[in-house]
């Protein structure tokens, strides 16, 4: 597949109704654009992007791409922009003993089972605590699906379910919490300032609920030579600008945090040739009206 030019954008597909998970919202958008989205687990990233020929996007998690080996096979990785912050997110029952996040230490999680995920998951304890896991781990991880986690925790077979990514699952939790029927596990001051001095970003000051911060999600350009990888930056720099409102109607909260010019942490370098380009698209989105009903984390 040829590197695109500047001048062959893909147009803005239509995007699914509000609540669209963001990462796929990325891969909708960048239609005619090869993009793979490897927010999973570490080893499946590596593997992806070392066998990559040719230049490609793809969407990486933050506590992945700070954690690539420095391989030959991946020297050529650039960072295009930071995308959003995935929620980190924990519900009990309005009934359960489990009132903060230190009483999570001796309660049966359900973790979920995208492996990226339970990565997360697995560290929580030790950025939160200093704890390097769980007391007997085994008898306190469960790993369910998500169409089994609500009505595990319902039945009282789980103690908590914890995810990361945004999904149906999280979205029919908090509709429980506004219903009164389960409740949203928050940090009190001294553990948020462990955890988002971690590797947590935060879309807005005096954030204490994982709710509302969350794991960044990078897209980085990988393969083929220098210059096909920095047209392919400026390319999906373009695209994702030309889409954002699209992308603030389906997946407001995540969005409404899009900054292309950050340089965010990521443990590799940006790509050169994309940086007028973000800077260009973030006047633009920063200049935009939110739409009504949505507004910035």
């Amino acid at each position: 597949v040829a590197a695109p030019t500047a001048t062959a954008l893909p147009g803005v597909p239509p995007i699914k109704s509000a609540g669209f998970e963001p990462g796929q919202a990325i891969v909708t958008v960048l239609t005619g654009l090869p993009v793979q989205d490897l927010r999973g687990e570490r080893a499946q990233a590596i593997a992806a992007l070392t066998d990559a020929p040719q230049a490609t996007l793809a969407v990486v998690r933050q506590d992945v791409l700070q954690n690539l080996p420095s391989s030959p096979a991946l020297s050529g990785l650039r960072v295009v922009a930071p995308l959003f912050a995935e929620p980190v997110q924990a519900w009990v029952r309005v009934d359960s003993s489990v009132r903060r996040w230190r009483d999570v230490g001796a309660a049966t999680v359900d973790i979920g089972r995208d492996r990226g995920d339970s990565q997360i998951a697995r560290s929580l304890p030790r950025d939160l605590f200093g704890a390097p896991e769980w007391v007997n781990p085994s008898d306190h991880w469960r790993s369910l699906s998500d169409a089994q986690a609500l009505a595990a925790l319902r039945r009282g077979d789980v103690d908590a379910v914890l995810r990361v990514r945004a999904s149906p699952l999280t979205a029919e939790a908090q509709a429980a919490v506004a219903r009164g029927t389960l409740r949203a596990l928050t940090l009190d001051p001294g553990e948020s300032a462990r955890v988002l001095g971690r590797y947590v970003s935060t879309p807005a000051p005096g954030v204490r609920s994982l709710r509302t911060a969350g794991v960044m999600d990078f897209l980085v350009v990988q393969g083929g030579d220098g210059e096909a990888r920095e047209r392919l930056a400026v390319d999906a720099l373009r695209s994702l600008c030309a889409a954002h409102p699209a992308l603030i109607a389906a997946a407001g909260s995540n969005w409404a945090m899009f900054r292309p010019d950050q340089t965010l942490p990521a443990g590799r370098p940006y790509a050169a040739a994309s940086t007028s380009t973000a800077t260009a698209c973030a006047a633009q989105v920063a200049g935009r009206p939110q739409q009504a009903g949505k507004s910035p984390p």
